[in-house]
């Protein structure tokens, strides 16, 4: 006799799945001051840290200044130690730590 579906728990793939699209969703802000511009301060979002550094090194590219990453959690990076981050000194972890 065959087993109903509904009754065996999900496979592991499929949990693994799940943890990891509602576990580790961070959205993050890229910020930047734009002294002199009109326009007042410029902020972006992204969904992971790469698309954000992405988004910080565009905005130093165009001559914006302060640029910060800020994530949901609270954590932040800006000032030498993004600029090592977007120069490739250091890199970037996912809570925005330069190492």
């Amino acid at each position: 006799m065959l087993a109903d579906r509904r009754t065996q728990p999900p496979s592991r793939s499929v949990v693994l799945l799940d943890v990891k699209t509602r576990g580790s969703f961070m959205p993050y802000t890229v910020t930047s001051d734009t002294v002199g511009l009109a326009i007042g301060p410029v902020a972006e979002t992204a969904n992971d840290v790469h698309e954000a550094l992405s988004k910080a090194r565009q905005m130093y590219e165009a001559g914006l200044v302060s640029i910060s990453i800020t994530d949901q959690a609270g954590h932040k990076i800006d000032g030498d130690e993004l600029f090592a981050c977007l120069t490739g000194k250091k890199r970037i972890t996912p809570d925005l730590a330069a190492v």
